[in-house]
């Protein structure tokens, strides 16, 4: 999964992860979203590069994204939201980014 940190611009502070999963792997290629999966992960890619493979990559836009709510267990990710709620997967990205 490609996670990205998303906050919000009024308070940078209160943040939530949002995931483009490969659909590729298990999971994903047998979804039936398994399309709108693969185009909201290829829509980030296109608008902001491809993640780095371990670490986080400072970016600065903005972005209409759609997902599936998902409360997590809160396991000490970076950038997650105090209650745990996630947008995984992704179903829908539209924005601009900058490094």
């Amino acid at each position: 999964d490609i996670h990205l940190v998303v906050a919000d611009p009024a308070n940078p502070t209160l943040t939530m992860i949002v995931e483009f999963p490969d659909v590729a792997c298990d999971g994903p290629a047998d979804s039936i979203r398994r399309d709108e999966i693969q185009v909201a992960r290829a829509a980030l890619v296109a608008a902001c590069g491809n993640a780095p493979a371990s670490s986080f990559k400072p970016l600065h836009g903005t972005a209409e994204i759609t997902g599936v709510g998902f409360f997590d267990v809160l396991h000490g990710q970076t950038g997650v939201a105090p209650n745990g709620i996630e947008l995984h997967p992704v179903l829908a990205f539209d924005g601009a980014c900058t490094p």
